[in-house]
């Protein structure tokens, strides 16, 4: 009841078939465009089982997770259209369980239009996951698609509408009644990280820090056996406090916590390369533009697509051409990235 209260507060084919090939090499212009095409409904798929729309949907995380985003702009198209094909051949429970695939598929697409800066179809990709998510009848759908449109909010500036909808949300996952199930607190504290980080970027410090620390509490409440999942655990959270710090203007804080991540238990190369860059933000915050250069090519290393999108190319752009000196570094890893 006291969790419930704090929170509102805050209220206001087979599946290879479907995919590309590896490693497809594209820019973010390509992408994008991948994208739009997808979106305006310029494709068309054939049905496929519901097993293999889980099947290439798995492959699709793994291909985010591994920061390949051109090989799951070519992909991504492929295994919605083929969901939305599948639409009209299924009833029922079956018709359920493709909604929910077709919402994980638009969840996807909005995450990488963020990857891109392509807020727009970022927002039309999340409002669509909701609405399949909805159709479907899965809490956990509703749940990471309503994220979805918070996030896009968010990046338009809606910054307390996004923290109102992403607190509603975690309060009707129950998760102070009884014992939640692990995937249940995953989701909650992968809501409330998200609520956090909005609060910092509005400055609304005290609500911020009350927020991550509640996803905090919720990802110590996991057993073991998930503290190295794709959703928060323990050092997820521990990576989004680095960004929320530095949203904050306080970038020693920020750099305490980014010191404090285990990076080992960061199974994924997106949450490795993230933690990274965000670390660079904060040292070129604190003054450090050498140590925040060091910090980005650790991200190179980990995940050079990352590297490349247009977010992180202008922090760069804006290490090499800003005031005082630049490390020589800074300018190969530019030229070799392609970046301006």
């Amino acid at each position: 009841m006291k969790r419930r209260r704090f929170l509102a507060g805050l209220t206001g084919l087979t599946g290879a078939a479907l995919l590309a090939g590896p490693q497809e090499a594209a820019d973010a212009a390509t992408m994008a465009q991948r994208l739009e095409r997808f979106l305006t409904m310029d494709t068309a798929g054939s049905p496929a089982t519901v097993t293999q729309l889980r099947a290439a949907l798995d492959v699709a995380r793994t291909t985010f997770d591994a920061c390949r985003y051109g090989d799951l702009s070519a992909m991504l198209p492929k295994v919605a259209t083929a969901a939305q094909a599948t639409l009209a051949q299924v009833e029922g429970r079956e018709r359920d369980q493709v909604n929910a695939c077709l919402a994980d598929a638009y969840m996807l697409t909005s995450e990488l239009a963020v990857k891109l800066n392509q807020d727009g179809m970022a927002w039309v990709a999340a409002d669509r996951a909701l609405a399949m998510a909805t159709f479907s009848g899965d809490p956990f759908a509703v749940a990471g698609a309503s994220r979805a449109v918070a996030i896009a909010m968010r990046r338009q500036g809606r910054h307390e509408g996004a923290v109102g909808m992403l607190t509603r949300t975690a309060l009707d996952l129950g998760v102070d009644r009884g014992t939640p199930e692990s995937q249940t607190l995953q989701v909650y504290a992968a809501l409330l990280c998200t609520a956090a980080y909005s609060c910092a970027q509005n400055g609304l410090r005290a609500q911020s820090l009350d927020l991550i620390g509640e996803a905090e509490q919720a990802a110590g409440r996991l057993p073991e056996a998930t503290s190295r999942g794709r959703l928060p655990t323990p050092a997820n959270v521990a990576v989004y406090r680095v960004g929320i710090h530095t949203a904050l203007g306080e970038p020693g804080v920020a750099l305490d916590h980014a010191r404090g991540v285990n990076h080992r238990l960061l199974t994924t190369p997106e949450r490795r390369a993230r933690w990274c860059v965000d670390t660079a933000r904060a040292w070129e915050q604190f003054g450090r533009r050498d140590r925040a250069v060091t910090a980005l090519l650790a991200a190179e290393r980990t995940a050079p697509q990352e590297i490349r999108r247009p977010a992180v190319s202008t922090l760069i752009s804006g290490m090499r051409y800003g005031a005082g000196p630049v490390p020589s570094e800074l300018h190969a890893l530019a030229i070799r990235n392609g970046l301006n």
